[in-house]
């Protein structure tokens, strides 16, 4: 958009997403965060190294096969096929196979200790994040019962002082306690957001 387009600014419904249950970002973040992506692929790496590590105990076979044409000769015959096979095993290595599948099972064993490892970590994040949008919530519904509350008595205010029972001074009271309601509402409503994309970053849904 250019520069100078004119903006208009929409103002919030205050209608924010609910929490799903807590297993279920648990269970997402299996699969999609990041850090047990990344663990996940190593742990299969290292499988895969362990798994050509032993395929070097197998001996190498390859097969030939050549087909001549000769013609002119009357001895050689005509059409010929040539079959051949080539088998190369190292037998003794001195304990050189073992010494590396050894290593690349170590190597394995590490890589799952560190995607478990990783799993806890991610898991504990997510549920940190998901106890942060709970308490969110908890504030964001205290913070619109207080709003509510401060509205209804300003309502009560203003038909009191058409009664004449009260002062001027007492409606701008309560008016500019409803604006500080208003205001911690905002602001409870922006921890909950906040609150809900750490939850998904965490879980990565973001």
């Amino acid at each position: 958009m250019p520069a100078d387009a004119p903006l208009t600014l929409v103002p919030s419904t205050g209608a924010d997403e609910a929490p799903q249950p807590l297993e279920a970002y648990l269970s997402r973040a299996d699969t999609a965060n990041l850090a047990n992506q990344k663990a996940a692929q190593m742990r299969e790496k290292a499988a895969l190294g362990v798994k050509a590590a032993r395929q070097q105990y197998l001996p190498d076979v390859s097969l030939t096969a050549n087909y001549l044409r000769i013609q002119g000769s009357p001895i050689l015959p005509h059409n010929s096929v040539l079959l051949g096979g080539l088998l190369n095993w190292n037998i003794y290595d001195f304990g050189e196979r073992k010494a590396v599948v050894m290593q690349r099972e170590s190597q394995q064993r590490q890589a799952t200790e560190n995607a478990l490892y990783t799993k806890e970590e991610v898991a504990g994040e997510v549920q940190k994040a998901y106890r942060q949008l709970r308490q969110a919530a908890a504030l964001t519904a205290a913070a619109q019962k207080a709003t509510d509350l401060r509205a209804a008595e300003l309502k009560i205010k203003q038909d009191a002082l058409a009664a004449g029972k009260v002062l001027p001074v007492e409606v701008l009271t309560t008016q500019a306690t409803l604006a500080k309601a208003q205001a911690d509402l905002l602001a409870a409503q922006l921890n909950y957001r906040l609150a809900l994309t750490e939850l998904l970053h965490a879980s990565g849904q973001l």
